[in-house]
């Protein structure tokens, strides 16, 4: 893969789009959605906030410091090309919606309405 430009990373990784990447539990053990109050807490935001950037689909108008509190939030690094190549392959390949989001006590308040709004801009 080659090295994406900023300008790339935040097209090919809206909010919504993190956001439905936002997953804990790697190597080994389960993987489970990271909720809206974890999202808020890991990256000093506001719950509110991460409930309103959740929903958009692009970075326009979202400050550098509230775009990093997301991020790390969200666990989601644009510097590391690993994170990068897998979640690139892993949004390109999905046929199914997956387990993580589906098993969520959150699915049909948080993930299922984002991925209405994702799906809803790939058409």
């Amino acid at each position: 893969m080659k090295k994406l430009t900023l300008p790339e990373k935040l097209e090919r990784f809206p909010p919504v789009v993190v956001r439905l990447l936002a997953r804990s539990g790697r190597g080994g053990g389960a993987i489970v959605a990271i909720g809206d109050e974890d999202v808020a807490r890991f990256g000093g935001l506001a719950r509110r906030e991460v409930v309103h950037i959740s929903k958009l689909t692009s970075w326009d108008h979202i400050d550098i410091a509230t775009f990093l509190g997301f991020l790390k939030g969200c666990r989601a690094d644009f510097d590391d090309r690993d994170w990068l190549r897998k979640n690139t392959a892993y949004m390109r390949n999905i046929r199914r919606l997956p387990r993580y989001l589906t098993r969520s006590p959150h699915w049909s308040s948080t993930f299922e309405p984002l991925i209405r709004i994702w799906v809803s801009t790939q058409q």
